[in-house]
């Protein structure tokens, strides 16, 4: 008796049993066959089920290594994140004034010093009254910084003008050979960009002005492209409006930006070196009056160095035959009587 309940309770665990005993009557087959045809289905059954339970696991085991690669590269872009690359940006030429300050990333506030060796992204330098800054970018030209500014060195290419007033030099003398200097001022009204260019720019609240001594600037507005040419100032306001007028390249104007140059050191040089240098410095065109005084010019200067542009002039008659008067925009050359 119990061991045929037992038997009845083995079958119905089984589907395929239970399945055939519901059947409507049909001609009994032979035992063997009906042993195969349960054999057949039920090992096809089992490997259906086997199919989908490896197939959800796989699915289950992707889901978790996708959230696993997430949670990685989220980590990893914080980590990165926190901790900004710093790199080198400038290095002192010159300073003028002692209330120079420098807020870095990582040590604080110092005052600058003809003496440190370099700036770098991230720092915030601002200058005090009576004070100005020459610094020699990186990447060539000569970045000069007026009195009362504040700036943010954003990248090896990019400076954030806060407040006051800049200077940039594409081709100062220190720039490397056939380098271009690279340099992109961020303003309220947008970045600007020099195109083979000294130019001025000042801020002073959402108010810029674009000042351009020689080549072009680029200015990269929201909503639109600006271009400044040699001898134009723009204004251009918080509503984004702008005006220009014409500017001379020389004059009061650019006077603390002569007043802040770096030495120019013309020891082993041509005189015709040292005065295309002083007409660069101060926005003026050396004009030869004679062929004789343009063939002087050639003589080659001994025992000078670390001169100031209008100074420098001042070498002519001790040291050659030359002798200088300015003119309008011209420094005129010529020969001494």
């Amino acid at each position: 008796m119990n061991h045929d309940k037992t038997n009845r309770s083995s079958e119905q665990s089984d589907p395929f049993t239970e399945l055939f005993e519901h059947a409507a009557p049909r001609p009994e087959p032979r035992s063997d066959a009906k042993a195969f045809a349960l054999a057949s289905l039920r090992a096809q059954w089992t490997a259906d089920v086997n199919r989908r339970t490896k197939r959800r696991n796989i699915i289950q085991w992707g889901i978790a290594a996708s959230l696993l690669l997430g949670v990685t590269s989220l980590f990893m872009q914080i980590n990165d994140n926190s901790v900004p690359e710093i790199m080198p940006v400038a290095s002192v030429a010159l300073s003028s004034g002692e209330n120079i300050t420098v807020t870095t990333t990582t040590t604080g506030s110092y005052q600058v010093s003809n003496s440190m060796s370099s700036l770098n992204t991230g720092d915030i330098l601002s200058t005090g009254q009576n004070s100005r800054l020459a610094l020699q970018w990186n990447s060539g030209g000569s970045l000069r910084i007026n009195a009362n500014t504040t700036l943010e060195f954003i990248s090896p290419q990019a400076i954030q003008l806060i407040s006051g007033t800049v200077y940039f030099d594409s081709e100062s003398s220190g720039k490397a050979p056939d380098q271009p200097a690279v340099l992109s001022i961020i303003t309220p009204a947008g970045s600007a960009s020099h195109i083979g260019t000294q130019f001025m720019t000042q801020v002073m609240g959402n108010n810029v002005t674009i000042s351009v001594r020689e080549g072009r600037v680029k200015i990269e507005g929201r909503k639109s492209r600006l271009f400044v040419n040699a001898g134009d100032r723009m204004d251009v306001n918080a509503n984004g409006a702008t005006s220009r007028k014409q500017i001379a390249p020389y004059g009061e104007t650019w006077g603390w930006v002569e007043n802040i140059a770096p030495g120019f050191d013309p020891d082993g040089r041509p005189v015709s070196d040292l005065l295309n240098w002083i007409g660069r410095e101060t926005g003026r065109s050396i004009h030869y009056r004679s062929l004789a005084a343009e063939q002087e010019a050639g003589e080659v200067l001994h025992g000078f160095k670390d001169l100031h542009p209008v100074d420098a002039l001042e070498v002519l008659s001790s040291a050659t035959d030359l002798s200088y008067r300015f003119i309008d925009g011209r420094i005129e050359i010529r020969m001494v009587e």
